[in-house]
């Protein structure tokens, strides 16, 4: 993970010029234009978090 750029947007383009450029691939929470399935599986892993937070606390 590296920043790059002053803004979110900048950043992104930058991750995706990488991966591109590795043959990797970018796993983010937000989507653009023919990238939402990783996004929206990132984005339901957050809600399976705060359910286990909701069910059982484990720190007091």
């Amino acid at each position: 993970m590296r920043r790059a750029g002053t803004h979110y947007e900048q950043s992104m383009a930058a991750a995706l010029e990488a991966v591109q450029e590795h043959g990797r691939r970018l796993v983010a929470g937000s989507s653009w234009e023919g990238c939402t399935r990783v996004p929206l599986d990132v984005m339901r892993g957050y809600t399976v978090l705060f359910d286990e937070i909701e069910e059982r606390p484990t720190h007091a």
